[in-house]
């Protein structure tokens, strides 16, 4: 428990409510009558609640998770990103985007430049000719062989010529497809030396590995498009943890940039395979709140931790438990007057901590609706060592 308070200040107190009889009237009228201990008893003027902010609590009905700790990183879906190349080689003449910029899927990313272009569109436009050509004379071979004029062999003859232009011309048609041309609209006089590499995605630019001139090959890399609309976290768990892992638990995580803002996720998926070398398995968690995306990068390190084994209990916050001799102790509220309010100090057992409050395993001993001291308590009784007095 790292925040029980360990107050040995109540030691003091008792000492003070032993000998407080012993203290001269003189002594007693130099302090204010605004904290007052009788035996295991804490009275406490409304005006000192007020002043310091004292809490005054009860016990709560929440819900305690097993903690898995683990670590992981930032990560798009596979069809979220997109290293862009081109499937022809060609110089780059033209670069449009620069790197941290937006595009849109289809926008204009660069432009290269070779002369075999010129002559895969020439070859497109002939072999388009001659289909158009060969395609007229199987038609009339066609029906002269249904009216028995031609022979079957000049008629295979025909069909075979035909059948190899229109395959020839379809794969032209296709590599203009992949060179981003209209085939449809291409002309004699519309031919040209350049073709332009458009975003398979939209996202955001984050490298930019070209310059102007370059001769790119098609196994080269131009540039990244990562888009994070959808960012999802991967994890790495230890071996022993896997078996307490389910699809659904809540992730609680943050990212290792100077914040400590906490984000919520989801377990998504479960990678039951261990790794032989690590002993780890992986899982995929998803965002609850998907405006925290905004705040992310692909790659980010983060620390979480994976809420499992829910179970219900009755729980105080931390700082409401004061601990003498590896015993654990509570401020009860016993009655209240105009002015002030008392307090009687209550054992408690307790059981496991978890986000700032423990779990009290004797809750059955209090009466339903019963209240504590609790934020203040520490500065309070620190005060109350130094300026109070007993009776």
């Amino acid at each position: 428990m790292n925040r029980v308070i360990r107050l040995v200040c109540l030691i003091v107190f008792l000492f003070f409510s032993l000998t407080g009889c012993h203290t001269s009237e003189e002594e007693n009228s130099s302090h204010e009558e605004e904290l007052h201990i009788h035996s295991d008893e804490l009275v406490i003027s409304n005006d000192q609640i007020e002043e310091m902010q004292i809490e005054i609590i009860s016990f709560d009905s929440t819900v305690f998770y097993h903690k898995i700790q683990t670590t992981g990183r930032v990560e798009v879906p596979p069809q979220h990103s997109a290293k862009v190349s081109a499937y022809f080689e060609g110089y780059v003449k033209n670069i449009f985007p620069y790197a941290g910029e937006s595009v849109e899927k289809g926008q204009k990313l660069f432009v290269l430049e070779n002369p075999k272009y010129l002559e895969i569109q020439r070859d497109y436009l002939e072999s388009r000719a001659v289909l158009a050509m060969l395609e007229a004379d199987f038609k009339r071979q066609s029906y002269l062989r249904e009216d028995n004029v031609t022979s079957q062999k000049n008629f295979a003859k025909v069909q075979a010529e035909f059948e190899v232009a229109k395959a020839r011309y379809q794969s032209l048609k296709k590599t203009l497809e992949m060179m981003h041309l209209n085939p449809d609209r291409l002309t004699s006089e519309t031919i040209g030396s350049e073709i332009v590499v458009r975003a398979p995605i939209s996202g955001n630019l984050n490298k930019v590995e070209i310059s102007i001139g370059v001769f790119l090959q098609p196994s080269d890399i131009a540039m990244e498009i990562v888009n994070l609309d959808h960012p999802h976290i991967e994890l790495v768990v230890l071996e022993k943890d896997l078996s307490s892992i389910r699809e659904q638990q809540e992730i609680v995580f943050q990212l290792q940039n100077g914040t400590t803002k906490k984000y919520k996720a989801e377990v998504h998926l479960v990678n039951r395979t261990i790794d032989e070398d690590s002993r780890t398995a992986s899982i995929h968690g998803h965002l609850l709140v998907a405006e925290d995306a905004m705040e992310m990068s692909s790659g980010m390190f983060v620390e979480a931790e994976v809420l499992s084994e829910k179970r219900e209990v009755v729980a105080i916050r931390e700082e409401s438990v004061v601990e003498i001799d590896q015993r654990f102790f509570v401020l009860q509220l016993i009655s209240e007057e105009e002015s002030e309010k008392h307090f009687q100090t209550k054992e408690i057992l307790i059981g496991k901590t978890f986000d700032g409050k423990i779990e009290i395993l004797n809750s059955a001993d209090f009466s339903k609706g019963s209240r504590f001291l609790g934020r203040g308590a520490f500065s309070l009784l620190n005060d109350g060592s130094n300026s109070g007095h007993s009776h």
